[in-house]
């Protein structure tokens, strides 16, 4: 209770005095400034009992089955089952290995029993825009509750995901604990990037400094945190991830049924029916192809979302049902 006293006086008086100052900007500063509070209050009400624990797993030692302990920080894994091969083969490697997360869709069948995740309440994302034809700007609200569950779990390393709070957190203690932190770099895009944000870039390249190392899907990931972020090269391993295995990818609700092609062509589409993804352009493409007389081609849509509705009225408007 004392922890949470402090910080919602501290996040009265300084929020209120930063937003009256600063705006949304000073809102935010203040929420920042509440939460690492907080934090520091947790680690130092826990930080007894963490070296007590120690303590006492240098007298157990098989209790920490002579290996290394490993926490995954990912605030958002709800569209994620791509991940669950991951975790399986990443625990059978290292058995302490615990996932923490605020959103979690289930463990699909073949996977349960493989790996240990812990849901955290109250991560959610702060939509200040909405995304349109890009994604939605805004940043996602972790709270400083994973630190004493950190502190519990005692991991030696951590692997956290993009620059969230959950890796600021991470990045904050990690001298006191004695964490080596991990980044996990997806991938990136203009919006992604916020590449034209120099207060976002700063931040980055602030945070970038004190990442152990990071790994990164993909060639243009490892340039944005080298030229942009200017991370050593020599921290960084670019290597294809999430890589899934075919049970990964299975519908839940049972096989779908897809119309038999019977053209030449075929365009396959898989993925959310969102603007950003621009399958309504696919179809004013198609239409052009109609128009022209070019008809020996199929359009297959494999996925749904808020587009869905607007999709199937534009497939009527074109004339194009005996393609999509």
């Amino acid at each position: 209770l004392l922890p949470n006293a402090i910080s919602g006086a501290l996040a009265l008086m300084q929020g209120g005095a930063f937003t009256h100052s600063w705006g949304l900007v000073g809102g935010l500063v203040g929420i920042m400034i509440s939460s690492v509070a907080i934090g520091a209050m947790i680690t130092h009400g826990y930080q007894n009992r963490s070296q007590a624990v120690a303590l006492g797993a240098q007298k157990a030692p098989e209790d920490l089955s002579g290996g290394e302990r490993v926490a995954w920080l990912m605030p958002n894994l709800m569209g994620a089952c791509y991940w669950q091969p991951i975790f399986q083969e990443f625990t059978a490697l290292i058995p302490h290995t615990v996932i923490f997360t605020g959103s979690w869709p289930g463990t699909l069948p073949q996977y349960r029993g493989k790996f240990e995740v812990r849901r955290m309440p109250g991560v959610r994302f702060v939509t200040f825009t909405r995304g349109g034809a890009g994604y939605p700007t805004g940043f996602m609200w972790a709270p400083p509750t994973i630190i004493s569950e950190l502190i519990r779990f005692r991991p030696n390393v951590i692997l956290t995901s993009a620059f969230n709070l959950w890796s600021a957190y991470a990045i904050l203690f990690k001298r006191i604990m004695k964490w080596r932190v991990v980044l996990i770099w997806e991938g990136v895009s203009p919006t992604v990037s916020y590449s034209n944000s120099p207060l976002h870039s700063k931040l980055r390249r602030t945070m970038a400094k004190s990442f152990d190392a990071a790994i990164t899907n993909s060639r243009a990931g490892a340039q944005y945190l080298t030229e942009v972020l200017r991370m050593p090269a020599a921290r960084i391993v670019c290597h294809p991830i999430e890589v899934a295995e075919s049970p990964a990818l299975g519908s839940g609700n049972g096989d779908m049924t897809v119309a038999r092609a019977h053209a030449s062509f075929t365009f396959l589409v898989v993925g959310q029916l969102i603007e950003r993804k621009g399958v309504h352009r696919l179809f004013e493409a198609a239409k052009l192809l109609l128009d022209r007389g070019v008809d020996d081609f199929t359009i297959q849509i494999a996925g749904t979302g808020e587009m869905t509705q607007a999709l199937r009225r534009q497939v009527v408007k074109f004339r194009m049902d005996k393609v999509v």
